[in-house]
This record gives C-alpha cells, structure tokens and sequence, in this order.
C-alpha cells in the first residue's frame, strides 16, 4: 500500500546516501550503501555561522534587520548608534532627542527645544535657520557662500579715518586729509623720515623737488670733475679757485692758458693809438705831440667806456694807473686831467714823426666795489686755499 511504499523510500534514502563535513562551500552529500548517515556537527571550521568563536567572513552579507552590536572597545570594533550620536560632531538631520554631549549640540528639527539646534524657518524668507537660546556661536559665519561679519563686533577708526561703528549695516570708512593720498594735492607738515629712496619727477618749477639726474647735469658737484655747457652765472658771489685755465684746442690739440692773479679787485684795460693819430700842429723841431682819451666822448659799450664807469679812479684819479710803452725811440709820459675826465699822452719822436709809429696803453684802477673784497677774507673754508711753504 501507500504508506509502505513511504517509509520504505525514506528507509532507502537513509541507507542509500552518505553526507560529509564537505568545504566552505557547504556539506556535501554522496551515494552509499551503508548503515544512516549522521550531518557533521556545526563547528568553525565547517561552511556554517556559529554563535561562539571567532570567524572570518568573505563576501557582501545583506541584514534584513539591524544587527546589534556591544559598545565598541576597540578601533575596529562596529559601533552602536548612541555611540555615535554621544561623541559625533555632526548634527544629524531630523534629531529631537538624546544626550547633547560634552561640548556638542543636538539637531531638534523645526521645533525650538531647550539646548539644541533647531532648523526653524522663519527668518529671512523662509531660509533654514539653526537656533541655541537664541543666540548662534561661531568663529565664521557664511549667508548662501558669503563669509559675513558677527553683528557684535564694530570697527574702531584710528587717527585719519572716520565712518566706523558695529557690523549691524555696512560701514565706509573714509580717510581725511591727515592721511596722505596717492592722488591729488596736500600740503605736509612736520618731518618725514624716508628709509628707501624717494622717487619724484624730473623738475619743472622753482619750488619742485629735483632729480639726482636733474642735479648731476645741472650743477657743479663737490668732488671730481664738472663739465658745464652754458654760462655759469653767479650773480655778485666771489669764486674762489686755485687756478683759471681758458683751455684752447689747436689742431686737435688741446692747450692751456692761464689767468694772472692780482691783488685787491681791479679793473684793466689795453689799447694801442698810433702816431699819426696824435696832435702834431704847430709843434717845433724836437718839442712834443699829444694825444687825449677823452673819457666824455667814448661809444656805450666800448672798452674805455665800460673802464671809466665800473672803477672807483679816486679823488685827483689816484686810483689811476697807466703803464706806455712806444714803438720807437723818444720821449712818451702822461697827463691825468681829472677837470676834463681826460688822460693825456705826450710824446717827442727822437727821429722825427712816422705815421708806422705806436704807443700801446694799460689802465689799471680799483673796481667800485673793492672796498667790499678785503685781502683778509673772513669766509674761508677748511682746504680751500693754496697753501704755500
């Protein structure tokens, strides 16, 4: 019947198969001809989980439910959610309950609760917000990516500057004229210490700042050479130098000349008149023949001229010196007759008068000023003299 025909397949199998521990893979089962088989017992060594001991697993193992773990010991150890959440520093989306921890706060959602963070929404415009009693605690604040200021922090302004106060609106700050601009005109006061040096533009009026350039090409240096182009002109100043060399170049030669030195500020000049220009008439074999420089009817701006005007020639002209030397044998001397504002030559050719004939002329006398430049100058410097032994 039916039921023996059951229990004698169920009597086969348990004759007719054999099963052994097999590999990770799980037990294997193989045909045998013995007595029942017996299932290997669950160890760590089989392919099955046990509940003590220690194993190592390989593969993706997906948990329908959340496992439950102790509290974590070690590093590797899993960890458990109130671990988690007593020493997290993140603010976990949608929290409203739990420990806030040492040091850390807890997110309690929309909802204002004592010591916690919450993401209210009623200013500004709806934006998430996050709240604790009233007041935020941060060191950087940032609106949409923007960094922004704390409110209760202000802006001191200095000397020089104005429009400070707290960060409650924006502020400007404005430098006043104390501050030195990089545009514009001021006017400086005080003394100002430069450490590097200062750079300006090349000079165009007589109260501008000037360039070394500007004074290396304009003006004579202390030390070294100087090559001017142009007039020196020193207005009534004294020049005081060793030595006067109007230097001449001669067949792209150069030579030197040298100025004399004299004593006291004179003036001087030479001519030369000639003999047929001298007054002869009515003058005897052997008796004399003038010639006058008459001061009173000389061109502006002619030698004798400038001579006459620029010298002090003194009370009688003794201020006056005259040196005559003749071209030819005779008597030459000369006549001072201050009365007229005349100097008069005399001469007695020896051999008679030849038109060929000359006198040459050198007037000497002080400079109107001579008296203001003594011999015993009182502005000398240190290693500005000649000095002779």
């Amino acid at each position: 019947n039916s039921t023996w025909s059951t229990w004698k397949q169920i009597n086969h199998i348990a004759t007719n198969l054999g099963i052994t521990a097999g590999t990770t893979a799980g037990p294997i089962v193989t045909s045998s001809t013995g007595t029942n088989a017996t299932l290997p017992t669950a160890s760590t060594t089989a392919s099955g989980v046990v509940t003590t001991g220690n194993q190592s697993w390989a593969g993706i193992k997906t948990f329908s439910s959340s496992p439950i773990v102790p509290t974590p010991a070690s590093d590797s150890h899993a960890a458990t959610k109130a671990y988690v959440d007593s020493v997290s520093g993140a603010i976990p989306t949608g929290r409203t309950s739990g420990d806030t921890g040492i040091g850390y706060l807890l997110y309690a959602g929309t909802t204002a609760t004592a010591g916690r963070l919450d993401g209210g929404t009623t200013a500004p415009s709806g934006t998430t917000r996050l709240n604790y009693g009233g007041y935020l605690y941060a060191t950087r604040l940032y609106d949409g990516g923007t960094r922004v200021a704390i409110s209760t922090r202000s802006i001191s302004t200095g000397s020089g500057l104005s429009g400070g106060g707290n960060l409650t609106a924006n502020r400007t700050l404005t430098v006043d004229s104390t501050v030195i601009r990089t545009t514009g005109n001021q006017t400086l006061g005080g003394t100002k210490t430069f450490s590097s040096p200062v750079v300006v533009a090349t000079p165009t009026g007589t109260t501008h700042a000037t360039t070394k350039a500007y004074v290396d090409g304009n003006f004579l240096k202390s030390v070294g050479n100087n090559t001017l182009t142009g007039n020196l002109n020193m207005g009534t100043y004294k020049l005081t130098v060793g030595v006067i060399d109007p230097l001449f170049e001669i067949n792209n030669k150069y030579y030197s000349t040298y100025a004399p030195s004299m004593t006291g500020v004179k003036e001087e000049t030479t001519a030369t008149i000639s003999l047929k220009d001298f007054n002869c008439e009515n003058v005897q074999e052997g008796s004399s023949c003038f010639y006058d420089i008459d001061f009173n009817n000389q061109e502006d701006g002619s030698d004798l001229w400038i001579f006459r005007n620029v010298i002090d020639i003194g009370e009688n002209w003794k201020n006056l010196e005259v040196i005559l030397t003749s071209s030819f044998r005779g008597d030459v001397w000369y006549s001072k007759l201050p009365e007229e504002n005349k100097l008069r030559i005399s001469v007695i050719p020896s051999s008679g008068k030849n038109d060929l004939d000359e006198i040459s002329y050198r007037l000497t006398a002080r400079r109107f000023d001579h008296q203001k430049w003594t011999n015993m100058p009182d502005d000398v410097e240190s290693g500005s003299a000649l000095v002779v032994k």
